[in-house]
């Protein structure tokens, strides 16, 4: 309840140009799809009594884990609508684009803003490397690499050929959980 709660507010607090409405929305639902996907799979990746606890992290950090491209949103519109047409345009990868624009990624900026509002560490650490799960190598039960694989889980079922990225990430982590299951916990959640 408190992470739908706050996911609600924090889509309030962030007035965005109209040109960005659409990505407001296409944010809020991709945030939810996450965050059910995150809780989802928890249950095959922790096990014990922390189980419960890093499940409603994972789940509030996926409800999360876009805000900083709400704040680039409300504080850089035209830059973003820049960064629009370069990711159409470049090779390169998101993250390398908006250092590019920004000077950081709006994941290190979602980070930095949940520390200033005081949500728990662990939070902010899945927000800052939903997209960077080398960094968390050998963390396979912490909120942070759920979200990394509840992520690549959620691009996995949009985008065609990236299974590769799932097994990846899956390797970095020291995950032994199947594949399989995960995607199989995905598919039911998202229906």
């Amino acid at each position: 309840m408190k992470s739908v709660v706050l996911s609600a507010e924090v889509s309030r607090a962030f007035q965005v140009a109209p040109a960005h409405a659409a990505l407001m929305d296409s944010v809020t639902e991709d945030s939810l799809r996450v965050a059910r996907v995150a809780q989802a799979v928890t249950r095959h990746m922790v096990s014990g009594p922390t189980a419960a606890a890093v499940a409603s992290d994972a789940f509030m950090a996926g409800m999360l884990h876009q805000v900083g491209l709400l704040v680039l949103a409300a504080k850089a519109p035209a830059r973003l609508l820049e960064l629009a047409k370069l990711r159409a345009s470049s090779e390169e990868q998101d993250a390398e684009l908006e250092r590019q624009l920004f000077g950081t990624t709006h994941p290190e900026i979602g980070a930095y803003l949940l520390g200033l509002w005081g949500l728990p560490y662990a939070i902010g650490e899945a927000v800052q490397f939903h997209r960077t799960p080398a960094a968390l190598a050998g963390q396979s039960t912490t909120p942070a690499a759920i979200l990394a694989v509840a992520r690549a889980l959620v691009d996995e079922g949009i985008q065609a050929g990236s299974a590769d990225a799932l097994h990846s990430i899956l390797d970095m982590l020291g995950c032994k959980t199947d594949a399989e299951k995960l995607r199989a916990a995905r598919d039911k959640t998202l229906g």
